[in-house]
């Protein structure tokens, strides 16, 4: 689950890492034109730490528990990550129960990043 992944939308990449014991991931890649994004907050959303405090999952080998940031909301909900296969991650956020959720299918990101954050 390392390295680095790009969205299902092609729009941005994120860096999933260690971070002490458990997993996080900041966003270290965007397309788009113009300035740089920012999140609810002004800041900029280039080098977000927006998935925190992803520790295995006790009932489901192979699965992740944390957090996800929504930087336009500025909302924290509940999310699982694994990978069914190489080169392939789930990402499900949610509130409350996992039932209750949404899950996106990630790709290993082979390409280059631009300065200031930028995918071609």
């Amino acid at each position: 689950m390392l390295g680095q992944w790009e969205t299902r939308e092609h729009d941005g990449v994120f860096e999933i890492k260690p971070c002490g014991g458990e997993l996080c991931g900041r966003l270290v890649g965007m397309r788009y034109t113009g300035e740089i994004p920012k999140a609810k907050d002004g800041t900029s959303e280039c080098g977000l730490l927006m998935l925190t405090g992803f520790v295995p999952d006790s009932d489901d080998a192979g699965r992740w528990n944390g957090h996800i940031l929504d930087p336009d909301s500025g909302k924290v909900y509940q999310a699982q990550i694994w990978s069914p296969r190489d080169g392939v991650l789930k990402l499900r956020g949610y509130v409350g129960i996992p039932l209750f959720g949404e899950t996106h299918t990630w790709a290993r990101y082979g390409g280059t990043i631009g300065a200031r954050c930028q995918m071609p």
